[in-house]
């Protein structure tokens, strides 16, 4: 038995090809049918031969080929190989029963613990088997019969659906169903039936092959609105675990959601989100048109010679859209562009309001109360030391209150249009969460009407008339989204993260081979004002905490999960403490903190070479991994963080 147990050790560690091979040379029985194998290992059993037992589950194992859980598998058999070495104590044996048992009746002899073990690895295994079958035989009636993508993304997390991250598909949609059926790979088909199912695009689909050709939903909606609008597939394509957004650009995107949303309840009786985890959402406030990537390019180009010194690099609104104005992708953002206006006010008035609701939002109530009094006691103390006649604490708390107000209107909007879906007959029953997901869909379209109108009435509006649009728009936009899922809810968020850490920060590939030019290029930026730098470092927040509430039991994942919008306040911290000269407390260890945790989540490999661990990462914030207090100690370090960087804009 040792030496079995060694044989199966050493194929977790090196592959199963030698070890079927050397089974196959010491057994007798290399069967083919699966019947035939679970046969004989029953036989087996029943005379308590373990060791054959042994060789035939790994035979049965190798029978199916590529199920992603075969390791575990093997430890299963292992820990049931352990448990028949060291049984534990045999129960009292069953008097009981024998005194009430028919004369003639015999009793049931108690099966031995270690062979028990093993017989319901098998039957686990076996179950797991069926559903990887299922969903590489008819991903279609698979996703219909369970109709709840996290349903599907808990049997991948169980062993039960075989990835292998080789086959894809690809962030463009390339994918062989052929290779993936032959390689049992059950999670990879369902991915590529998704996006198949949703938002592949018609120049896409040849990509993926051996399937039929049929046009995704969007696609159709696309195709039926004829309005020009274009989309991505969002960054969760590939993976197994992972959502997808996908961001609609171009004109007629609002109409195109709520084309979008209605089309696949029609088709699915539920939520795209609820089945499959794929949320679509209009145009927000990216550029109305343009690339911004493109006039990045463009000036990295331009500092190969410039006629009179180093560009500058960094630009407000009003800079960046006029610094290639004749470009062929010109950019045109639909903010108030006159800062000294009271449009500007306005809008950001409103983003202050709203990003703080979206932190609101994402915080259990005891954290957003801490939050508060936090932020309250730093200006309370302020109107205290500098005596100007001035009330931050009662401008504070008036905020406060009027994010609450909105936080509770959400609330109630969502409570009612769920209990009037709930009254609805609706022949596939009602699921809770997806009553809720609909509701907050429906009432995010409601939202779009208004945000399209507004668009219609800045595309043409006068230039004195223009700022007060865009502030109405601005606010317009604030008030639908609260109700998109899982969403950035203000410019200052989307400019800050995607426009310039992801769309501006990546360098040009081209044929100039700029990566190769010393000094590096700088890249073109779209710099915020420090009022709205804080304003995205409270969204980041938000998001932070609401990953510490969806894995409170289990920290690390938490805090890896949390680690983006870790690195994200900690970056807007940054540029606040730069544009202000202000020593903010904490800033320095913060951003190593989140950065230190995204290289373990993005780059663990490379961050291993480099002895950063989780341990290190967390002493380094003089915080101890196995503390039970650690997602409460972290909260308060990012509560108090936001806090004194509020103090450098009081």
């Amino acid at each position: 038995m040792a030496q079995i147990k060694a044989q199966l050790v050493a194929a977790l560690q090196q592959g199963h090809a030698a070890l079927a091979a050397e089974f196959r040379r010491i057994s007798s029985r290399w069967l083919v049918r699966r019947s035939d194998i679970l046969r004989t290992l029953d036989q087996e059993i029943s005379r308590n031969d373990l060791a054959g037992a042994l060789v035939t589950a790994q035979l049965w194992l190798d029978h199916k080929g590529g199920i992603s859980s075969r390791a575990t598998a093997v430890q299963g058999l292992i820990a049931a190989l352990d448990e028949h070495q060291h049984p534990p104590p045999p129960p009292p044996p069953p008097q009981a029963q024998a005194q009430h048992a028919a004369p003639n009746e015999p009793v049931e002899e108690e099966a031995e613990p270690g062979v028990f073990a093993l017989w319901q690895t098998l039957e686990q295994f076996e179950s797991q088997l069926r559903t990887n079958d299922a969903a590489v035989g008819d991903p279609g009636q698979f996703v219909r019969r369970v109709r709840n993508w996290d349903a599907i993304r808990s049997d991948y997390k169980k062993g039960a659906l075989s990835y292998q991250r080789e086959l894809g598909p690809a962030k463009d949609g390339t994918f062989d169903f052929a290779v993936a059926r032959q390689r049992h790979a059950g999670m990879n088909i369902l991915l590529a039936y998704r996006l198949r199912e949703t938002l592949l695009k018609d120049s896409d689909a040849p990509k993926m092959t051996h399937v039929a050709p049929e046009p995704s939903l969007l696609q159709r909606v696309h195709d039926k609105l004829q309005l020009g609008f274009d989309w991505n597939y969002g960054a969760g394509t590939e993976s197994p675990t992972s959502d997808i957004d996908s961001n609609l650009s171009g004109v007629g995107t609002e109409a195109a959601v709520r084309g979008f949303n209605e089309a696949f309840r029609r088709e699915w009786g539920r939520e795209s989100g609820t089945v499959f985890d794929v949320n679509v959402y209009a145009r927000d406030f990216l550029p109305v048109r343009g690339s911004a990537p493109a006039l990045n390019r463009q000036f990295q180009q331009d500092q190969q010679g410039p006629v009179h010194g180093a560009p500058a690099n960094a630009l407000g609104f009003a800079a960046f859209q006029n610094t290639y104005p004749e470009h062929a992708k010109a950019v045109r953002f639909e903010v108030p562009l006159d800062r000294d206006s009271g449009a500007y006010g306005e809008a950001m008035r409103s983003e202050r309001v709203y990003a703080l609701v979206k932190a609101c939002m994402d915080m259990p109530a005891d954290d957003w109360a801490k939050f508060k009094a936090a932020h309250l006691e730093v200006v309370v103390q302020l109107d205290k030391q500098k005596q100007d006649g001035r009330s931050r604490a009662g401008a504070l708390q008036a905020v406060f209150e009027q994010v609450d107000a909105v936080v509770e209107a959400r609330e109630k909007a969502i409570r009612a249009r769920v209990e009037q879906l709930r009254a609805a007959p609706n022949p596939n029953g009602h699921d809770d969460r997806d009553l809720d997901m609909r509701a907050q869909n429906e009432l995010y379209a409601a939202g779009l009407a208004e945000v399209a109108e507004l668009r219609a009435q800045l595309e043409h509006a006068e230039d004195a008339h223009r700022d007060g649009v865009a502030a109405k728009l601005t606010d317009a936009l604030h008030r639908s989204l609260i109700f998109a899922n899982e969403s950035y809810v203000t410019g200052a968020a989307v400019q800050h993260v995607v426009l310039d850490k992801q769309m501006l920060s990546a360098r040009a590939k081209d044929p100039l081979a700029l990566a190769q030019v010393e000094p590096k290029p700088k890249n073109l930026k779209l710099r915020l004002t420090t009022e709205r730098y804080m304003h995205s470092l409270h969204e980041q927040l938000g998001f932070a905490f609401r990953e510490f509430e969806l894995y409170a039991q289990e920290p690390k994942t938490a805090l890896l999960k949390a680690s983006k919008y870790i690195y994200r306040l900690g970056n807007a911290g940054k540029h606040i403490g730069a544009d202000t000269g202000a020593q903010i407390v904490d800033l320095v260890a913060l951003r190593a903190f989140g950065k230190g945790l995204l290289a373990l989540k993005v780059t663990p490999a490379e961050a291993e070479q480099h002895d950063v661990t989780f341990a290190s990462v967390l002493g380094a914030y003089d915080l101890d991994p196995e503390d039970p207090g650690l997602l409460a100690k972290v909260k308060a370090r990012l509560i108090a963080f936001s806090a004194n960087v509020l103090a450098t804009l009081a």
